[in-house]
């Protein structure tokens, strides 16, 4: 039902345990180490690389010790990390590699799917990632050889109950709607009303920021989802043809600009997908607040730079630690891209990129 629950079951069907660590990126939603701790283990995080957004393999090389059982490389807003190279490194250690393509469902390598070089991969379908179901999340499994017991453990798996079923699905729905243009101003106040009369609740709850996931963290998508998913992941190559194809036209008029545009690649034969481009500015209030006065809400992901911050001490996390992904977290911005933008709304983003250039000639952060 959730990519953080998809990433715990992975650890646990390879048997991870209490005192083994797991490397991880530094910037990164709360998710992926909540995961970890879900199964007892350790997280270790890697400093990004400041325009990919990305892990340095050598990085996580150096981490390397006795006590690493697994490395969860995230490809970040459809940029590919050098997953080949990593996993040509490690083909003589038994350390599991889990790809993390939430952010990046439908990217290629070479006309090879990420999720599919890695031992393992997990994929998001929560509401901003490009394949959407409102909830849920993906596992899959490359490598036999670091699994066992898989559909037994996955059969011990809890189905939500069918309160929380009714109670997903309207939160999907009436978000979905919310979210167009014409609904917008009027859906977020209607949203926040929810929210408070816990009609609906948020992706990460309290608990997991405090480090303590419930028993229920791991649990199985419910059938209107699964039917959603079915639907939606038959419509992948349209749906990752759109993105980019948006993708395409506004990093051009980003660049004219002077923009620089964090998740692009120069990979050659890598098409990257992303419901999201992501740059950097310098006043970041100033430059969201200006777009959404026209109608266009920019994300900030991730502005923790793990996000939120976390204060146990078993995510040990510390922040200051990790100088580039501090610096993006603080100057990101990404701009929506996805496939349901009609053709009206990406001239319209382009048009508010003009007049944002214009009007603000010294926002560009260049690294």
């Amino acid at each position: 039902s959730s990519a953080r629950g998809a990433l715990s079951a992975c650890l646990n069907f390879a048997n991870i345990k209490k005192g083994d660590e797991i490397i991880l990126s530094s910037f990164t939603c709360l998710a992926v180490p909540t995961a970890v701790i879900n199964v007892g283990a350790k997280p270790l995080y890697v400093d990004i690389n400041l325009n990919s957004l990305n892990n340095d393999i050598d990085e996580i090389i150096k981490l390397i010790n006795p006590r690493v059982k697994a490395i969860v490389l995230q490809h970040t807003l459809g940029n590919s990390a050098d997953i080949q190279r990593l996993m040509s490194i490690l083909k003589k250690k038994k350390i599991l590699i889990i790809e993390d393509c939430a952010l990046s469902v439908g990217t290629k390598i070479e006309n090879k799917l990420l999720g599919s070089f890695g031992h393992a991969s997990i994929f998001s379908m929560e509401l901003s990632k490009t394949i959407s179901t409102g909830w849920g999340g993906v596992l899959v499994l490359n490598e036999n050889l670091f699994f066992k017991n898989i559909d037994e453990k996955y059969n011990n798996y809890h189905e939500d109950n069918f309160f929380k079923v009714v109670q997903d699905v309207t939160q999907t729905i009436i978000s979905a709607i919310n979210n167009m243009p014409n609904f917008h101003f009027f859906g977020k106040y209607i949203s926040y009303v929810f929210f408070k009369i816990n009609l609906f609740r948020y992706s990460t709850t309290v608990d997991e920021i405090n480090g303590l996931p419930s028993k229920f963290f791991i649990s199985k998508l419910s059938f209107p989802f699964l039917f959603l998913a079915n639907h939606q992941w038959s419509r992948l190559d349209s749906i990752s043809n759109k993105c980019y194809k948006n993708y395409s036209v506004i990093i051009k008029r980003l660049q004219f600009h002077g923009y620089t545009i964090l998740n692009q690649t120069n990979k050659k034969k890598h098409k990257p997908i992303s419901s999201r481009i992501a740059l950097v500015v310098k006043d970041r209030d100033l430059v969201m607040d200006f777009f959404l006065k026209r109608g266009i809400e920019l994300g900030n992901w991730f502005d923790g730079p793990l996000t939120p911050i976390p204060n146990n001490k078993n995510f040990n996390y510390v922040s200051s630690s990790y100088h580039n992904s501090n610096l993006i977290s603080k100057h990101i911005i990404n701009i929506p891209c996805h496939f349901r933008l009609s053709s009206n709304d990406i001239n319209l983003i382009c048009a508010v990129i003009d007049d944002f250039s214009l009007k603000n000639p010294n926002q560009k952060l260049i690294l």
